[in-house]
């Protein structure tokens, strides 16, 4: 009876291995994308209106017929300004990514790890269990 439970258990285990595996396998996919290029996860357009940056001059102007049109035209100091801004925005989110790659890693071999003993301790048991059922 103790060897059944063991084996399940050791069994049980290496499924939710597998599981917790793959999950951060594919996290590290998604980071290894996004350090590859940074803006396949940051939108420019996004960055833009998260920024919470002046990106335009509002400028007023009296028409001959004495009505008043507003106009917006972008301010190209605060353009070039935005555009550093998004470059750094980049660089934080490949340095992100290569922490979340790194933590990642470390999942997939802790996983690794714990699979190997259960894997083992699941065959081991398994073995002498279907041995002595040979002998009865």
């Amino acid at each position: 009876m103790f060897k059944k439970f063991v084996t399940i258990y050791a069994l049980t285990v290496n499924l939710l291995t597998l599981l917790c595996f793959m999950i951060a396998l594919g996290i590290g996919i998604y980071d290894i994308i996004q350090i590859i290029n940074p803006a396949f996860s940051l939108s420019y357009e996004q960055h833009l209106i998260n920024s919470q940056y002046p990106m335009m001059v509002y400028e007023t102007s009296q028409s001959s017929s004495g009505t008043v049109e507003a106009a917006y035209e972008p301010d190209p100091a605060s353009e070039s300004e935005l555009e550093d801004k998004y470059q750094s925005a980049l660089v934080l989110v490949k340095h992100q990514a290569v922490q979340s790659l790194t933590l990642a890693g470390i999942v997939v071999f802790i996983c690794l790890g714990v699979y190997i003993i259960h894997w083992r301790l699941a065959k081991h048991f398994g073995i002498s269990q279907s041995q002595e059922a040979a002998h009865l």
